[in-house]
């Protein structure tokens, strides 16, 4: 074979090589992330609990323990200002129970917060547990 036979030939193969339908693999949802925070609240008392998220999504909150089981507080989802510290509540329920569940959607990765805090409903100290479920 000659070299010009030869690289026509290799010529053709890459060509035939670069050609075809291109597919792109399915890329699986990461797994969520839960945090758990606990703390006690006091009457007219607020705490708040920052994360980050690493891409948009849902963000849940669940208030899944209160002792006293019957207390009512008030529950809040924000954005987090790390410089200042402040949780800018955007999507707040004043009248959480036990079990009660807040569900906000973030259109990209951040610094977000939890809040829970009095809403006016506490006679005396309450200890709460709230996970946030998040990516």
């Amino acid at each position: 074979m000659s070299r010009l036979t030869i690289c026509s030939l290799v010529l053709s193969l890459a060509a035939g090589a670069c050609g075809g339908t291109t597919t792109t693999p399915d890329t699986p949802d990461p797994d969520p992330i839960l945090d758990t925070y606990q703390g006690s609240l006091n009457v007219n008392g607020g705490e708040r609990h920052s994360f980050v998220t690493a891409r948009a999504g849902d963000t849940i909150a669940v208030l899944s323990s209160l002792t006293p089981t019957d207390a009512i507080v008030g529950i809040g989802l924000g954005s987090f200002n790390s410089s200042t510290g402040i949780c800018q509540v955007l999507l707040a329920n004043d009248k959480a129970v036990l079990g009660t569940t807040l569900t906000g959607r973030s259109d990209r990765a951040g610094n977000l917060c939890v809040r829970v805090f009095d809403a006016g409903d506490l006679t005396g100290p309450v200890n709460y547990v709230i996970q946030v479920q998040h990516f």
